[in-house]
């Protein structure tokens, strides 16, 4: 199911494991049966299958909303985050920025991070950075 909330698309999931709110999300072990899992590790390379952002905390085995288009609100994984940077996944399903040459770009920021786990709103479009 899936449904628009003013911001984005949003989809209904369930999760593998807990996921809080805010957090990258991806597609899990168990996908076949409609399952998801946030983003645990720091990634840079292509073909990670990150789908969005949580929009509400999902407990283990429980259902939940993910954003997967639009603006989204996200977890900033350090300060170094400005305005228009282009976004990767960072651990703990947190976003960072990158320059690298053939990274997967979850999407833009629009404003900036002071801090590890700032909420920052990211426009939400993947694409591969070609540096």
């Amino acid at each position: 199911m899936s449904f628009y909330n003013g911001d984005g698309a949003v989809i209904q999931v369930v999760a593998e494991e807990a996921i809080s709110k805010y957090q990258l999300v991806k597609l899990g072990t168990v996908a076949t049966n409609g399952q998801y899992v946030k983003k645990g590790t720091a990634s840079s390379t292509v073909g990670v299958s990150c789908i969005g952002f949580a929009v509400e905390s999902i407990a283990s085995g429980a259902s939940g909303k993910v954003q997967i288009s639009g603006v989204a609100r996200a977890l900033a994984h350090d300060s170094s985050i400005a305005a228009d940077t282009k976004l990767i996944s960072a651990a703990s399903g947190r976003v960072d920025g990158s320059t690298t040459n053939k990274a997967e770009i979850i999407g833009t920021a629009m404003g900036p991070a002071g801090a590890q786990d700032d909420v920052i709103e990211v426009l939400i479009g993947k694409c591969v950075l070609s540096a």
